[in-house]
Formats: structure tokens, sequence, C-alpha cells
């Protein structure tokens, strides 16, 4: 994950959407994803009191630095940090984030 140097959250690298056309950064796809495995990892370190609580502490303040989910101009969960998508060209794979949408 990178920083956004605009509004300073984490987000994931280059992605590609075929609908939109070539690269664009911040699929919120794939930032809940990692959201999602950031929050089950802090969970398992805690259970297994393997971690010392550092590890978890920091791994804590990064998912406080991911990217929220963003309602778009459209009305819809929007798909990347910039407002791009176009109502037509939609997939239904961001709507399903693993972990669900929750916001975290």
């Amino acid at each position: 994950m990178v920083k956004d140097p605009k509004t300073g959250f984490l987000y994931t690298d280059p992605s590609n959407s075929p609908e939109q056309g070539g690269l664009d950064m911040g699929n919120n796809h794939g930032s809940r994803d990692r959201a999602y495995a950031v929050r089950r990892t802090i969970a398992a370190a805690k259970a297994l009191n393997i971690d010392g609580e550092s590890a978890a502490r920091r791994l804590a303040d990064m998912r406080k630095q991911i990217a929220p989910l963003q309602i778009g101009r459209h009305g819809q969960l929007q798909e990347w940090m910039e407002d791009v998508d176009d109502p037509k060209n939609q997939t239904l794979l961001f709507f399903a984030p693993v972990g669900g949408v929750s916001g975290e």
C-alpha cells in the first residue's frame, strides 16, 4: 500500500479497470481486502499471544490510514479513490469486498 499525497490515506497501488481504461490508483476493492487482512492479522496475533503488542499496534495504526469507502456523484459506492465511475459500465465485484462492507 502507498500513501496518497493529496489525502494521506493508504491505498492499493496501480490497478487496471477495463471499464474506465488504463491504470488507476486506489481501487477500493483492493483497499477493503487489505483492511480485512490487517484486521484479521491483529485478531490472530492477539488470540495466539505471539506478538507482544508492538506489531498489532502498528497494524492497528495502519488500518486507520486505509482509505475509507466513498459514495460517488451518482450515489454509487465508488470503485476508485477518484469519482471516475461511469454508471453504464459498473461491475459488481467491488460491491462485496472480503469481510463485507463495514467501513473499516
